[in-house]
């Protein structure tokens, strides 16, 4: 009997009590307290979870489960095994997949052994001053811009090392200031510590709502914007790239609003155009070699031509707005 499993159906479904799924494999749908886990081997890597799964399993590789956090789960090397997502078609592991926290899910067994890179996302202390901002799309959102891998090490590791060394940075003070634009606009009251890091949480922050993996445009007042300060649009993107090329070492490019014009600054390490009144920013590229070595190497050109792709110019408008 083929049965494939609904949502309703889960409710129903003890732990231990098998059905045969649409492929006709046996599957056992594990919930609650109750859920149970493939039988693997496991240890750390550089940060990385890494899990082997024998092939001699029996019909427990196929159990439905779901885990406390975010993660990306991926093969190394080649594999016909699958991983099945609630209500999704199977996929293949040779591919990153995002598994949302709570989501039930399974591995599909194939041939040979599996051994797999579990990355898990980590969710800040409630206590700390400064969060990470939610990320507004999936981290495989981007892929003409950045794989999921580059957006998982950026959001997980480059973005929240920031965020922990400036919360950190006062950790130990009484009155610690809260406001992170103010610390951003006066930062030479402050260390160098504090600096990068302050600048390096608060571009962070600015910078992933620049993109959208949904195609966007100018609104009609920052088109006539662009018109008069630039040109043509495509003249705007000419010098963005530009200047973004021009950046030596690790820095930021940014379009940023000044003296009733649009202009183009770039800023270096993770300094903010705030940080020295260059003016107000509206648009911000990353282009330190962690935002696309993964998957541009040392190609930063070809980064900043794909970066047009996936501008939310919906964001870009609205800081416009806020500042005519």
């Amino acid at each position: 009997m083929n049965i494939k499993l609904t949502d309703s159906q889960y409710k129903k479904i003890l732990v231990n009590e098998l059905y045969k799924d649409t492929y006709n494999r046996t599957v056992v749908k594990a919930v609650g307290s109750g859920d149970k886990e493939l039988p693997f081997e496991e240890y750390l890597e550089n940060g990385y979870h890494i899990r082997t799964f024998p092939n001699d399993v029996d019909d427990m590789e196929l159990v439905w489960h779901r885990d406390k956090e975010d993660r990306i789960v991926e093969s190394v090397g080649n594999t016909d095994w699958l991983l099945q997502l609630d209500n999704e078609l199977p996929k293949p592991l040779t591919e990153s997949i995002f598994i949302p926290k709570e989501s039930y899910h399974r591995i599909i067994k194939g041939t040979g052994d599996l051994t797999v890179r579990v990355k898990k996302i980590i969710i800040e202390e409630e206590q700390t001053m400064f969060k990470r901002v939610r990320l507004p799309y999936d981290y495989s959102d981007l892929k003409e811009f950045v794989g999921p891998d580059t957006m998982w090490e950026h959001y997980n590791r480059h973005y929240k090392g920031y965020t922990d060394k400036l919360n950190e940075a006062f950790s130990h003070r009484k009155n610690p200031p809260t406001d992170i634009l103010a610390i951003i606009k006066n930062i030479d009251k402050y260390n160098s510590f504090v600096r990068d890091n302050a600048g390096g949480y608060y571009n962070h922050s600015l910078f992933w709502n620049y993109l959208s993996p949904q195609e966007t445009k100018p609104s009609l007042e920052l088109s006539k914007k662009i018109e008069k300060d630039f040109g043509t649009l495509s003249k705007l993107k000419k010098a963005f790239t530009e200047e973004s090329i021009k950046v030596f070492g690790s820095g930021w490019c940014w379009l940023v609003y000044k003296d009733g014009k649009l202009k183009i600054v770039s800023t270096s390490n993770q300094d903010n155009p705030l940080m020295s009144d260059l003016g107000k920013p509206l648009l911000g590229l990353d282009v330190w070699e962690h935002a696309y070595y993964l998957n541009y190497m040392s190609n930063r050109k070809k980064y900043i031509k794909n970066f047009w792709k996936v501008v939310n110019w919906d964001t870009v408008s609205k800081e416009f707005n806020l500042v005519v």
